[in-house]
């Protein structure tokens, strides 16, 4: 929903490239104002809990990520993931729409059960 970057104002950071389009095509985003990276990476981790950790999301210890790409509201993510022991896995975030990834060279750490 084109105002789902708004409700991120509330974190604090009023950043016209999320609220202003002019302001983020005037800055080289030509589809508009784009996403907040922490509603970007929110995503990321509640697809962590949800895969597992069962939804707990109490489980996750630590996640760590790098953006590469701009989301804009509305773009589904995918996020691919693999166990690479008993408590970290190894991600990565996708744009389905465009085939891109988003966030990169990303981790999570669980306390595990």
């Amino acid at each position: 929903m084109p105002e789902q970057a708004l409700l991120y104002r509330l974190s604090g950071d009023v950043n016209p490239l999320h609220a202003d389009d002019d302001i983020a095509k005037n800055a080289g985003f030509e589809r508009g104002a784009l996403m907040h990276g922490l509603c970007t990476f929110g995503f990321m981790a509640r697809h962590v809990a949800k895969a597992v950790c069962d939804g707990d999301s109490t489980r996750l210890h630590s996640i760590d990520g790098q953006f590469r790409r701009p989301v804009w509201p509305g773009e589904t993510l995918v996020t691919e993931g693999w166990l690479v022991g008993p408590d970290a896995v190894a991600l990565q975030v996708r744009v389905k729409e465009r085939d891109e990834v988003v966030i990169s060279s990303a981790s999570a750490t669980l306390f595990v059960k």
